[in-house]
């Protein structure tokens, strides 16, 4: 049914999609693959959050071995899309919209260029500075 196909956003909703989907495997398993990995693609590309209840509804269609090989070939297949979107049309817009705290940033980047793992590692676990402002800038 088509009522059933949407992101679940609950754990119940992975197992009414699960069963859907496991049924319609059973004919079609390679639609079945096709329209997971656009779906995952689709999420991890633009940066969708939602991608945990995907991994576990990837392990109830294909089985665990199976679901993580595809799992991580698609977290980052997706993680290269979205970077390639963003250094195209993201850099420019942010470049023009934030450039003072683009330029603070990077200068900050510049003093701790001798420890710069720990200095960006720092950053990313304590989140004062953005996440995606520490992609654009880098």
């Amino acid at each position: 049914r088509s009522s059933d196909l949407s992101f679940p956003s609950a754990w119940k909703d992975v197992e009414n999609l699960a069963q859907s989907l496991t049924s319609y495997k059973e004919t079609h398993p390679w639609r079945v693959l096709a329209l997971f990995c656009a779906a995952y693609l689709y999420k991890q590309t633009f940066a969708i959050p939602g991608s945990a209840l995907l991994n576990v509804l990837a392990g109830a269609l294909f089985g665990l071995a199976k679901s993580f090989i595809l799992v991580c070939f698609l977290t980052a297949c997706g993680a290269t899309l979205c970077f390639i979107l963003s250094s195209l049309f993201g850099r420019p817009i942010a470049q023009a919209y934030l450039r003072e705290r683009l330029t603070s940033f990077r200068a900050k980047v510049a003093a701790n260029s001798n420890g710069l793992f720990f200095f960006l590692l720092s950053i990313r676990i304590f989140p004062m500075t953005p996440n995606w402002l520490v992609n654009m800038a880098s």
